[in-house]
C-alpha cells in the first residue's frame, strides 16, 4: 500500500502490519502515516554490513539476534526499520522486533534529520535499549548513546577509537567500519 505525499491517511497499527507484510515497497509507519523508504548508497549498506558482521558473532554466542535494514521494529505508535539492531528478548512475532538493546542508524542526506530527532526520541523510550549508534557515512564518526542508571549518555567518536558495549559484549573498533570506505582526514 503506497500513499502519495499529496494524499496522506491515516492507517492503524494492524492495517500496517498487515499491509506491509505483502508490499513489494518497504514504508516505515510513524504517527499512522506510511513513509516509502528510499534506497542507500553502497557506502552507507557498507558501513552498516561492517557493524553487522562485527555484532554478529557476539550476538550469536549470547542468544541474540542481528539484524541489517530488513527487519522491522515496533514501537506503540511507529514500525522503523533501523539499519543495525540486535535483539536478545524473545521474539514474539517472526516479522518484527519489539525489545532491541542496540540500534544503529547511518545517517544519509534524506534521513539525518528523522534519525537525530524522531527516531532518538523513539528509541530512547524503548526499556530494553541499552545503545543507540548514530553513523555518519561521510567521515569516520560515530555518535555513540548509551542508557546508565542517570538516562542517556553520549560519546562522539572516531576513527582511533573503540565502542565499548554491553548487548552484545564487544568493544566494537571505530576505525575498521569505516576502513577503505571515507577519507581519514580533512
Amino acid at each position: 500500500m503506497a500513499v502519495s505525499d499529496t494524499a496522506r491517511q491515516l492507517i492503524s497499527k494492524t492495517e500496517y502490519l498487515c499491509c506491509e507484510r505483502d508490499s513489494t515497497i518497504r514504508h516505515e509507519w510513524i504517527g499512522g502515516v506510511l513513509f516509502a523508504m528510499t534506497g542507500t548508497s553502497g557506502v552507507h549498506n557498507r558501513i552498516a554490513m561492517e557493524i553487522v558482521a562485527h555484532l554478529h558473532p557476539v550476538a550469536k554466542r549470547h542468544g541474540c539476534r542481528t539484524y541489517a535494514s530488513d527487519m522491522r521494529l515496533m514501537t506503540e505508535n511507529a514500525g522503523y526499520y533501523p539499519d543495525v539492531m540486535v535483539a536478545c528478548e524473545e521474539q514474539a512475532d517472526p516479522y518484527f522486533e519489539t525489545s532491541p538493546c542496540l540500534l544503529a542508524e547511518v545517517l544519509s542526506p534524506s534521513t539525518r534529520d528523522i534519525d537525530q530527532r524522531e527516531k532518538r526520541g523513539a528509541y530512547f523510550a524503548i526499556e530494553s535499549l541499552r545503545h543507540y549508534l548514530v553513523v555518519h557515512q561521510d567521515q569516520p564518526r560515530i555518535e555513540h548513546h548509551w542508557r546508565t542508571d542517570r538516562g542517556w549518555q553520549l560519546e562522539v567518536v572516531g576513527p582511533i577509537d573503540t565502542i565499548a558495549l554491553t548487548c552484545p559484549p564487544i568493544s566494537l573498533p571505530v576505525g575498521e567500519l569505516f576502513e577503505g570506505l571515507v577519507a581519514f582526514g580533512p
